[in-house]
């Protein structure tokens, strides 16, 4: 191995009997590139090419150098493979000296005679004139355009979607459009689970993995979105907890405001959802005044929830007093429970 200076770059030719594939660092392929040695053409692998992007010149593509002078050598027609930036940035093997003529190194004066070219080439004493270009940051994650529907394929809107990493539990969300539609971008070298937001909860639907590929395979990744459609079937009812009133009347207890709060968030979100709100009671008391009261108790909901801005007539009420028992009303517990508010999810 022989090396050399050029301009605080680190150089080496390989010169022994092993072939060794040429390479080239990213920084002095770009340089090559915008000086001109470098053609579309010249550029061999890399997936998509476009002669203003200098995210081509990735690691892993293969240049064709038609007429290279470096350092009084003519490397006309070599190849080389690009590889990230590091100490000794030209690597060129035998075989590509060998093509200029036979040559003979003197370790003690570290310099290479080319016989037939009729030249010493002194490399402690190469410079060249290479002007580093702003270093390439290559993307680091991956797009994914995202179709949420119903069992039935129709388009579900506003939906929240979240992608929760399994590497460090990092989370990443998105919003369905009208068309039931929402772009991403994820890292790569990961799985992801993923979650449906519901009203204060969520739903794991499936897990998608995004693969930590090579350089030249990111891009098959990267130029390319990731197209997944996923299905979930949406929560019909679900009950307002914490939502309490005062002992045998609808008036609201101070710490149900909150539940309520994240009600109007959620249909605000959900504009094109209409709800029942259904009141239902425990058996203390009778039939009639438990109905009574489970309707008073929804209409209160509901004056909070137009009071916050939401448009009545996606409002419905309805008491079902004591008729519909989740739990036994044989016990203090039970009976709490079965004092509730709930809302359904209307068609």
């Amino acid at each position: 191995m022989i090396p050399g200076k050029a301009n605080g770059f680190q150089t080496c030719f390989i010169y022994n009997e092993e072939e060794t594939q040429n390479l080239i660092t990213q920084k002095q392929a770009m340089y090559m590139f915008r000086s001109g040695l470098l053609q579309k053409s010249d550029i061999v692998g890399a997936y998509t090419f476009e002669p203003e992007n200098d995210e081509n010149l990735a690691e892993g593509v293969v240049l064709k150098v038609k007429d290279f002078y470096f350092g009084g050598l003519n490397l006309a027609n070599a190849k080389f493979s690009i590889v990230k930036d590091m100490d000794a940035p030209f690597l060129v093997c035998k075989s590509t000296i060998e093509s200029i003529g036979a040559t003979q190194f003197n370790s003690k004066t570290n310099t290479l005679t080319i016989e037939s070219g009729k030249s010493n080439f002194d490399f402690s004493k190469l410079k060249m004139n290479f002007e580093l270009p702003k270093e390439t940051v290559l993307s680091k994650d991956a797009p994914v355009n995202v179709t949420v529907t119903d069992f039935k394929n129709n388009p579900l809107p506003n939906e929240i979607m979240i992608f929760k990493s399994r590497k460090n539990q990092s989370e990443y969300q998105g919003l369905t459009n009208d068309r039931g539609q929402f772009a991403i971008r994820l890292p790569s070298g990961d799985v992801y689970q993923i979650f449906i937001l519901g009203f204060k909860d969520s739903t794991s639907i499936d897990s998608l993995e995004i693969p930590g590929l090579s350089p030249l395979e990111k891009r098959k990744v990267y130029d390319k979105p990731q197209v997944v459609t996923y299905r979930f079937l949406p929560a019909k009812s679900f009950i307002l907890e914490d939502c309490n009133f005062d002992n045998n009347k609808a008036t609201l207890q101070e710490g149900s405001y909150q539940v309520l709060d994240e009600l109007v968030a959620y249909l605000v979100r959900k504009d094109d959802e209409k709800i029942e709100l259904g009141g239902h009671t425990d058996n203390v008391g009778s039939a009639a005044s438990n109905l009574k009261l489970s309707q008073d108790r929804a209409n209160t909901v509901r004056d909070y929830l137009i009071s916050k801005g939401i448009d009545p007539n996606r409002i419905q009420t309805k008491g079902y007093g004591l008729t519909m028992p989740i739990e036994s009303n044989n016990t203090a517990a039970g009976r709490a429970i079965n004092r509730r508010t709930e809302v359904k999810i209307l068609e």
